[in-house]
């Protein structure tokens, strides 16, 4: 994610559209793609984000 973020320009989008389950490693994954993505200056966003 850290090489993702360098290379975009105004955003880099998490797509957990084929995500069935996320255990905590994979939640824990999460906060350092968002820090990631505000070091390098662009957005984080998730999109296909099931609904409960």
């Amino acid at each position: 994610m850290k090489q993702e973020s360098a290379r975009a320009k105004r955003a880099v989008v998490l797509d957990l559209t084929d995500v069935s389950s996320c255990d905590s490693a994979g939640l824990n994954v999460l906060p350092g793609a968002h820090r990631d993505a505000d070091r390098a200056g662009v957005e984080p966003a998730l999109a296909g984000v099931p609904v409960c």
